[in-house]
């Protein structure tokens, strides 16, 4: 007769099997998003790395969890419980450092792009900071820093954007441009990034969360299944 649990500990271990691997797909989709920024955003983008690594090891143990279950082996399948356990205190930590980062992240985005903008005509940092901001605003369609006016400050004539600014970027298409607004991007690139950033901050919280959650089940149904097997022994 098939146990409950059993049935259970199955179906469980494959919902983790198939989180773990939904994570590190998305954390790595994640990582390669704020590649080009990661300088800004060593945190999250560090945490993005674990969290490939929170989901490959995830679903590699629960799969080894799964066998020694299934051949009904006491000793190693509470050797894997406490094994995925540990998994899901690595799932915790990246959960609430990630929800930290999150809390700050539209105040540090506006902080960035400001740097990136004010940077942008200083001649020690001009190189750096037009290319980067150069493909921030083309890559998110977006200009200056709250909006696109925020260039007149820096252009002399007050009327001008970088190239990058442009709907169809071409050389010298910003001249002049923010008297053509049509022609230009009109949105603040700190919110952009801002939401750029935030939908994949969330989505590998979320994923962090379902597989804590399903690894601490599973743990559980590891310790019920193995008392049950050494009772099986006794009886023999």
């Amino acid at each position: 007769m098939v146990k409950p649990h059993s049935i259970g500990t199955a179906i469980v271990c494959t919902l983790t099997i198939l989180t773990g691997i939904t994570l590190l797909i998305t954390a790595s989709v994640c990582t390669s998003d704020i590649h080009f920024i990661r300088d800004g955003w060593n945190e999250i983008y560090s945490l993005s790395i674990y969290s490939i690594v929170i989901g490959g090891l995830a679903a590699i143990l629960t799969i080894g969890f799964l066998y020694v279950v299934t051949r009904q082996f006491p000793a190693l399948t509470i050797l894997f419980s406490i094994l995925i356990l540990l998994i899901l205190i690595l799932a915790i930590v990246c959960i609430v450092m990630l929800a930290v980062a999150l809390g700050d992240l539209k105040e540090d985005s506006f902080i960035y792009i400001g740097s990136l903008t004010l940077n942008y005509a200083n001649s020690n940092t001009s190189i750096s900071s037009k290319n980067l901001l150069g493909t921030i605003q083309q890559s998110l369609r977006c200009c200056g820093t709250v909006e696109a006016a925020d260039w007149a400050a820096i252009y002399s004539d007050g009327k001008s954007t970088p190239d990058t600014c442009c709907q169809a970027m071409a050389p010298g298409c910003g001249n002049y441009s923010l008297s053509l607004n049509s022609t230009i991007f009109l949105r603040g690139c700190a919110n952009s990034l801002y939401s750029y950033i935030r939908e994949d901050v969330i989505a590998i919280i979320f994923l962090n969360t379902i597989l804590a959650t399903l690894i601490a089940i599973s743990a559980i149904f590891g310790f019920i299944t193995e008392r049950y097997i050494r009772r099986q022994y006794e009886l023999m």
